[in-house]
């Protein structure tokens, strides 16, 4: 029999030393990993004090900083059920990474990117000089 320890699902007070040692988790794939899933994974850096996942991310509430920053830095691009996690103390801004931008610059430009048969460019033409009018004189019968 495994004796399991039940972690709270509070992980949102405003305490300053709380929200310090509280993680982000983000691009988390929840249709595959759950809670329990979560918790053992972060489990391995520190005391979890409390784990709630939402629809496409988590927090983890850990009982001290240290032990937060340095799940953030074991974890934060690791691939998990086929998605890039985002790693990062919930109580800062995210570190070089400009509001709005979900995709690497590599993904955009593979966007615009295409190797299809391309149809010829059409070469403009020079007008021709215009020559003057050759008269030829008329004769009638």
């Amino acid at each position: 029999m495994s004796l399991k320890i039940q972690t709270s699902n509070v992980t949102n007070k405003n305490d300053p030393k709380s929200i310090n040692s509280r993680v982000f988790i983000g691009n988390l794939n929840t249709a595959l990993v759950k809670k329990a899933d979560v918790e053992t994974i972060f489990s391995k850096y520190g005391r979890v004090a409390g784990c709630s996942v939402h629809k496409g991310y988590a927090f983890v509430q850990y009982a001290n900083e240290r032990h937060a920053r340095a799940a953030v830095l074991g974890e934060n691009g690791r691939v998990l059920a086929g998605q890039t996690l985002d790693i990062n103390m919930a109580g800062e801004p995210k570190p070089n990474r400009p509001k709005g931008l979900k995709r690497a610059a590599s993904a955009i430009y593979r966007l615009f990117d295409y190797r299809g048969r391309l149809s010829p460019v059409p070469v403009p033409r020079a007008v021709p000089v215009k020559r003057p009018r050759v008269t030829v004189p008329l004769v009638r019968r």
